[in-house]
C-alpha cells in the first residue's frame, strides 16, 4: 500500500504490520523519486516496531533530561533576576516607610534598572521638596511665635468657629489665663 501511495506522488507511510519474511512487526515508508517532475522510482524502507519504540524511549529520555537541565539552570537564574528586582523594591519600601514616619533625610539608593532608578529619583526629589517645605513652615511658625511673643499688646487668634487658636504672653498676663486653659475653647 505504501508503494502505491508513493506512485501517486505522496510519501506512503503505513501502520505497523507483520512481515511474514522477517517474522516481526514492521513500519513501512515509501517515497517517490522524481526527475524533471516525473516519478522515475520509489525508495521503500522499513524498521521493526521494537526499534521505533527504542528510539521513542531514547527521545523521551533526552527530552526529559533537557527539561531537567533547563529547570536546574532556570531556578538559579530566576532567583538571581527576582532578587535583582525585589531588593531595590524592598529598599524603596523601607525608605517610603521612613519618610512616612517623619525621617525626611531618608533617600532611596539608585538601582541599576532604569525603570526603578526613575522611580527612586522621583521619590528622592519628592522627599527633598517635602523636607524643604516643612523646614519653611517650621521657620515661619517660629517667626510668627517670635513676633507674637515680643508684642506688648495682648493678642488672641481665633478661627471661623470662634475657637481660640493662639494666645500671646501679653494676653495671658492681661487676662490672667494660661494658653493651655483657652486654646481650643
Amino acid at each position: 500500500p505504501e508503494v502505491i501511495e508513493a506512485f501517486g506522488g505522496r510519501v506512503g507511510v503505513q501502520q505497523p504490520r507483520f512481515s511474514e519474511t522477517l517474522r516481526q512487526t514492521m513500519v513501512y515508508v515509501a517515497v517517490p523519486i522524481r526527475r524533471d517532475g516525473e516519478i522515475v522510482g520509489i525508495c521503500r524502507t522499513s524498521k521493526p516496531v521494537e526499534h521505533l519504540a527504542e528510539v521513542r524511549q531514547v527521545m523521551a529520555n533526552r527530552i526529559l533530561l533537557g527539561c531537567l537541565v533547563a529547570v536546574l539552570i532556570g531556578i538559579p537564574f530566576t532567583l538571581y533576576i527576582s532578587r535583582r528586582i525585589l531588593t531595590p523594591i524592598r529598599h524603596m519600601q523601607d525608605v517610603a516607610a521612613r519618610l512616612t514616619g517623619g525621617d525626611l533625610s531618608a533617600r532611596m539608593p539608585m538601582p541599576a534598572a532604569r525603570e526603578l532608578a526613575d522611580l527612586a529619583e522621583a521619590v528622592n526629589a519628592m522627599a527633598a521638596e517635602l523636607s524643604r517645605r516643612i523646614e519653611s513652615a517650621v521657620k515661619q511658625h517660629e517667626e510668627v511665635g517670635a513676633i507674637l511673643g515680643s508684642m506688648s499688646e495682648g493678642l488672641i487668634a481665633i478661627d471661623g468657629e470662634l475657637q481660640v487658636l493662639r494666645v500671646n504672653g501679653a494676653a495671658e498676663m492681661l487676662l490672667q489665663v494660661s494658653r493651655d486653659e483657652v486654646v481650643g475653647r
